[in-house]
């Protein structure tokens, strides 16, 4: 069996290395943003290939350095993030807790952080639907918490009752990750059982996978790891009842 471990400057299957830019003092505004906009084009690409070639893709660097510093402040400082064990849709509350051991706050862009990243989002799911020839209509998604000891059982990113959920996307917020804390992502294409894929938790990266294509997990994580879980549907997003009962 095979194990691919990817990480900090390494690129999905048969790409590139890809690098955020740093600019110049005398860029000018206009120069900064059509290189914001070059870079944004060669991740949304980077993901889109991959995605069509093998059905996920795991890209470290991927997401803008002021979006991932945003919403990992606000997680710091705990502005307007109220973590829960959360029910989810796709099994009872017990076993849910069996097969995940995290805490969740969904994302409902009430911070600039999580417009900042919602805006990214939407922009992400233009490309896909462009270029992949998709439907999606909606994202939605949350934070995630493991503390100490957490882990996630190995389970499918399209439950019976999520087959709306046609890609998954999880991004890090953890800084200075090092390999000894565990919490690394496990993906298990389903079109190559002999083969994983290990991603671990570092901040800014991005994986996203076709929901029935890949199974996932997370291994067991030796200190706080957070990231953002979410996904993005054919349908609109049903989880408005799940948060009301949960407040």
């Amino acid at each position: 069996m095979d194990t691919m471990f990817f990480a900090e400057n390494d690129i999905c299957v048969k790409n590139p290395t890809f690098k955020m830019s740093t600019y110049p003092m005398s860029a000018s505004a206009t120069d900064i943003c059509a290189n914001d906009q070059n870079e944004q084009h060669t991740v949304f690409s980077t993901i889109a290939n991959n995605l069509l070639i093998q059905g996920y893709c795991v890209l470290p660097n991927a997401v803008p350095d002021n979006i991932t510093s945003a919403l990992y402040d606000q997680i710091q400082h705990k502005n307007n993030v109220s973590f829960w064990l959360g029910k989810r849709r796709d099994s009872k509350r017990l076993k849910n807790l069996y097969i995940h051991r995290d805490e969740i706050a969904w994302i409902k862009g009430k911070t600039m952080a999580e417009q900042l990243w919602l805006t990214w989002t939407a922009s992400l799911k233009d490309f896909l639907n462009q270029q992949l020839d998709l439907a999606l209509f909606s994202y939605e998604g949350y934070f995630s918490h493991y503390a100490p000891g957490g882990f996630c059982q190995k389970h499918s990113g399209a439950s019976n009752k999520e087959k709306s959920r046609q890609v998954s996307m999880i991004t890090y917020l953890n800084p200075e990750w090092n390999m000894g804390y565990g919490g690394q992502l496990m993906i298990y294409p389903k079109s190559n059982p002999d083969q994983i894929i290990s991603a671990p938790p570092e901040i800014g990266t991005l994986v996203v996978f076709m929901s029935e294509q890949c199974c996932h997990s997370v291994l067991p994580t030796w200190r706080d790891r957070y990231s953002i879980f979410g996904g993005y549907s054919v349908y609109a997003p049903y989880s408005d009842n799940l948060r009301q009962c949960s407040n």
